[in-house]
């Protein structure tokens, strides 16, 4: 089985990233893992939050398109 994680941006504590590691260090004997970071959105200071989210989404969208077989609906 192969499992990609796809996250927004980088983890910035480092309990996090501990937390993490352990995680997939006990998924390892069962699946292949992938931790993926797609870059943080550079939007505008303007954008509400659920616009940032959006951009972000879209981001995550489009990796998934290329990562797959079929098109994904428009969001």
């Amino acid at each position: 089985m192969k499992i990609k994680i796809v996250q927004v941006g980088r983890n910035k504590d480092k309990y996090m990233d501990q937390a993490v590691e352990e995680f997939m260090k006990r998924l390892r004997p069962f699946a292949t893992i992938q931790l993926i970071s797609i870059k943080e959105s550079s939007a505008s200071k303007a954008f509400t939050r659920e616009q940032w989210m959006q951009q972000e989404a879209q981001e995550i969208l489009k990796f998934l398109a290329n990562e797959t077989k079929f098109e994904l609906p428009q969001v």
